[in-house]
Formats: structure tokens, C-alpha cells, sequence
């Protein structure tokens, strides 16, 4: 660890992030993390201060599903749900940043408080509810960002998470074609966010459905604007059965998804910790699991592209989600919990896999 990363990891530990957990509600935490933030970053001199302060280059491009990473770690999806700071996630050192989760209408979400923190397990708990401002307005701050799909105005690849809350499997494949056609113009990949505990679903047995349909849908908004298809991931569940994760790889396969993201947060290890809270936890106890499903998928196939996503809290989880096969990863309540420092430490290696 360098001295300025050292610097940058002590004064997260022993300023912001006790200002920041002071707050008992995580949710304010986060909107005061993300309005200063903005607020910061939003200038030309207090940008140039905070890459001075904190920006590390990555040192391992790599090409997932022909989109070219210039880092191996990532934002993964739920700190920036409106894209507003979507411009600035590459001071911190990410890779990419994927925004969201966008439904079709503007959602307030679960009512609050509707996340948990749980220091000393190093966890979180959220019930949160897909809250975002709804595609209209989300396509709208990206366009006024100059986010476009391939021209790198944020400096980093920018993926987009959707969701629908409806349950019957013609309306959310209805919600699903829209979030597609309007968000298509500003998306280098997309993430099909089937597997969140914290909002009702179409049936799992409508998933593949769900998948071809959009697949399809991609492949017609390419045709028609003579590109590339946009790729798309889907993100599963750390609390699958196996036979759940074999049907997820057959349907990966023959539907010919971009890549799977392992995982979303756990349901199971939210009642081993927490058992009177709704939602699904993040954060150290999940690294376990998100390992073994990475690895259960790399075992049975060598070429789908993973995204390891789920408990990454030190270099080190980082560099077993590599050995055990994941192509890139993401992070997010390890820079919670950890700060910016995390993310200059992983790209100061010059080889982390």
C-alpha cells in the first residue's frame, strides 16, 4: 500500500467515515455522501482536488462482452440510482459504474427506515424497494451528462440496472421493452435485476420468457440503429439451490445472455443476522457465498462472462473472486464500509489474478 493510499485509508477511517455512521438511518448517510458528492466533483477545481486526493489509474483493462473495462473493479448497482453523479465515479478509481435500478414509473420505494447497518459484521440490510425517479428522468440527467453508449463521457463504461415490480409476466415484459427502448441510447451493457428480495417479481417460471423477450428487443433497437446488440447481464441470487444456478446457466446459454452478475444480496443470511428485518444483506457475510457461486459457474462453464458482485470488503476477496474465475467485479458495501482507499489499493497491484 503506498503512502498516499495509507493517507487517503486513515483519513476515511478517522473523519468521514465516523461523520457518516453517526447517522443511525444509513439512508441519510448516503444522501449526504452523495450530495457532497456532487457538490465536490460538479466543479473543475473541486474535481481536480479530489483526483489529486484520491484517483489511482487501473492497471488491467479487460474486455468483457466486448466492451473494454479499464479496471477490473466496479461500482455494482444501488449508490447511484438517479445518475447524477454518474460523471464522477471515476475519480475513485472504478472501472465502470452501473446506475440503478430504473423502473419505467418514478418509485418512492419501501417506507423507511428501510436499511440497517451492521458494523461489526461489517453487513448491510436493505428493504429499499427499487426508489429511483423513474426512466423518463433518469434518461433525461444522462442525457444532460452527455452519457452516451460507447462515447465514455463519464470517462468508464456505464451499465444500467432495470427492474419491474409487477407480478403478471406480460406486464413486466411490457415495462421491461420500455426501460429498454428509452434507456438503449445511454447504455453500455444492461443488468435484468430479476433477483431483488425487496420488491414482487413476475413468477421465476416466466424468466426465461422474460430474458428472450428482451434479448430480442436489444437486438431489434441494434438493427435499427445499426449497431452493435448492447449487452446484457442478469443478476442472480446468492440463495439459489443448485439445481436453480445449473436451469440459470441453461437459460444464460440458450438465450444467449451477455453474462451473469453473482450475486444480489441474500435473503438467507439477512435472517441468520437479522430475523425480525425484511430485505437482503450485503457486505462481509456474503463474500462466502458469492465466491462459490462464482466458482460453481467458471466449474461448468469456461466462457460465460461473470461479474463477481457481493461481500468484496479487502484486496484479497477481490483477488479470490478472480482466481476462482470471475472476469471483473464490483463493490459497494466494501467502499461503505472502507472507503475510496479500497479501490487505489486493488488498482495499485500491477496484477491482481
Amino acid at each position: 500500500m503506498s503512502i498516499k493510499t495509507e493517507t487517503l485509508k486513515n483519513g476515511y477511517e478517522e473523519i468521514a467515515k465516523p461523520a457518516l455512521f453517526a447517522f443511525k438511518d444509513p439512508e441519510t448517510a448516503h444522501k449526504i455522501a452523495m450530495l457532497g458528492i456532487r457538490t465536490m466533483c460538479s466543479t473543475p477545481m473541486g474535481r481536480a482536488v479530489a483526483e489529486a486526493a484520491i484517483y489511482e489509474m487501473p492497471t488491467e483493462p479487460t474486455t468483457v462482452a466486448g466492451i473494454e473495462f479499464p479496471g477490473r473493479v466496479g461500482l455494482a448497482a444501488g449508490m447511484d440510482k438517479t445518475g447524477k453523479c454518474a460523471k464522477y465515479w471515476q475519480i475513485f478509481g472504478f472501472g465502470h459504474a452501473e446506475l440503478g435500478t430504473i423502473t419505467v414509473d418514478p418509485r418512492k420505494g419501501n417506507p423507511r427506515q428501510r436499511m440497517w447497518r451492521f458494523p461489526k459484521a461489517e453487513a448491510v440490510v436493505n428493504y429499499m424497494g427499487f426508489n429511483n425517479p423513474g426512466v423518463d428522468a433518469f434518461a433525461t440527467t444522462l442525457q444532460k451528462h452527455g452519457i452516451k453508449r460507447g462515447n465514455l463521457a463519464a470517462g468508464i463504461p456505464i451499465g444500467i440496472s432495470i427492474g419491474s415490480v409487477a407480478t403478471d409476466p406480460e406486464e413486466a415484459n411490457k415495462e421491461y421493452q420500455q426501460l429498454l427502448e428509452k434507456l438503449h441510447p445511454h447504455a453500455d451493457y444492461f443488468v435484468a435485476n430479476f433477483s431483488c428480495p425487496n420488491v414482487s417479481h413476475a413468477d421465476d417460471n416466466h424468466t426465461s420468457e422474460l430474458i428472450e423477450a428482451m434479448v430480442k428487443k436489444i437486438r431489434e433497437l441494434s438493427n435499427k440503429n445499426s449497431t452493435e446488440p448492447t449487452p446484457l447481464f442478469w443478476k442472480i441470487s446468492p440463495d439459489l439451490s443448485e439445481n436453480e444456478l445449473l436451469r440459470t446457466l441453461e437459460i444464460t446459454r440458450d438465450k444467449q445472455v451477455a453474462g451473469i452478475i453473482a450475486c444480489n444480496t441474500s435473503v438467507e443470511l439477512r435472517k441468520q443476522l437479522a430475523p425480525d428485518l425484511p430485505g437482503g444483506l450485503s457486505g462481509r457475510p456474503l463474500f462466502k457465498k458469492s465466491l462459490e457461486v462464482v466458482k460453481f459457474i467458471r466449474q461448468r462453464d469456461e466462457r460465460i462472462p461473470i461479474i463477481a458482485s457481493g461481500g468484496g470488503m479487502e484486496v484479497d476477496d477481490f483477488k479470490r473472486m478472480f482466481d476462482k474465475g470471475a472476469n471483473i467485479a464490483q463493490a459497494l458495501t466494501g467502499f461503505i464500509f472502507h472507503g475510496p482507499a479500497l479501490i487505489r489499493e486493488i488498482n495499485e497491484l500491477k496484477k491482481i489474478a
